[in-house]
């Protein structure tokens, strides 16, 4: 974020100009724009430099030696992708009708008829960015634009979308604002809004029912309390001395504190896996069908729990960890474990 305002702070970039324009004078000799938008533009509106000028994929940085891609391909040139969406209503009265259009309407063959068809009336300004990538290859691009173009889609990102996710957004930009107009400090500016974003996303997630973090949680944290609560609860009530398996779970629970108190990310997942042969020693075969947050149906084991959904009250349709039987809490453990693990590795 630093970096980024002081393009604009310490190197002069300008916020608003009007691209097309310094591009055709020449004031602009290089611009970053939509591969159809501004490419449209200039077909149209500086007819006088056609032929002088082309596109190529985004300038890139070196990647870090440490980066899987590195070896491969050691410059970063990735894009972030806009996303459009075609959307059929939960209560639409004939959905099965509604579907077959979406398909149709979004497959190669009508993508190549439209847009080749928009072409045939408006001329080269009326090239779109289709909505499917087979469709791409048979626009009236030239080969060395097709090229450059599918060496682009090859290196997209996509930010990703979650409820509240409209809160990033806004205050990232309250920050770049202050400190373009008001000289600010970025990295300050930015972490003062951080209590602000984290209560609406808190807000916003709260109201679909998902597991939030209070302020200045992580989760690596809510679940190494989870579950060490629930490794105390299971040797308290279920696994104790005389046990056939209390060897077995004592050495597991002495490995998972050790790796919680430690963050040892390779001890957490041995720790986990530990947990797990104990849950398979009890040779549980049965199943029960649940429905997923996207309301689609799995089959489970029985001892399956959202671990996501467990709360120090039963709110957020939650559940506590002493309603938890044997299984279900060394299930809980063992995913717990995992879960700690992953985190830590993000941060």
């Amino acid at each position: 974020f630093e970096k980024m305002c002081n393009l604009f702070t310490m190197y002069s970039f300008p916020y608003q100009y009007d691209a097309a324009n310094r591009f055709r004078t020449g004031e602009m000799p290089i611009l970053i724009g939509d591969y159809t938008g501004l490419y449209n533009q200039l077909k149209v509106f500086a007819t006088e430099i056609n032929g002088k000028w082309e596109f190529v994929p985004l300038p890139g940085e070196m990647r870090d030696e440490s980066d899987p891609k590195y070896a491969d391909d050691p410059i970063n040139n990735v894009s972030i992708s806009g996303v459009n969406a075609t959307v059929m209503v939960k209560n639409a009265k004939k959905q099965e009708n509604a579907w077959r259009f979406m398909m149709w309407y979004t497959g190669e063959d009508c993508q190549i008829s439209f847009s080749n068809e928009m072409v045939a009336i408006l001329g080269p300004s009326a090239k779109q960015p289709v909505a499917n990538k087979k469709a791409l290859a048979s626009l009236p691009w030239t080969t060395t634009e097709y090229n450059q173009i599918a060496a682009q889609f090859s290196e997209l990102g996509s930010v990703p979308n979650y409820p509240g996710a409209y809160i990033i957004d806004r205050y990232t930009n309250f920050a770049f604002l202050a400190a373009y107009n008001n000289d600010a400090d970025p990295s300050s500016e930015l972490l003062s809004y951080i209590k602000t974003i984290n209560k609406e996303i808190t807000r916003k997630r709260e109201e679909f029912k998902l597991e939030t973090l209070e302020i200045g949680q992580t989760l690596a944290s809510k679940r190494s309390d989870q579950v060490l609560e629930a490794m105390e609860y299971l040797t308290s009530e279920y696994i104790k001395e005389g046990n056939d398996k209390y060897s077995a779970v004592s050495s597991a629970v002495l490995a998972a504190k050790y790796a919680i108190a430690n963050s040892k990310i390779n001890q957490l997942n041995d720790a986990a896996l530990s947990f797990k042969a104990i849950l398979d020693s009890y040779g549980i075969t049965e199943t029960m069908t649940i429905t997923k947050a996207d309301g689609k149906t799995a089959e489970v084991p029985t001892y399956y729990v959202n671990i996501g959904k467990q709360t120090a009250e039963p709110k957020n349709g939650g559940y506590s960890i002493k309603s938890l039987n044997e299984q279900q809490l060394i299930y809980f453990i063992s995913a717990g474990l995992g879960d700690i693990a992953n985190a830590l590795a993000s941060y």
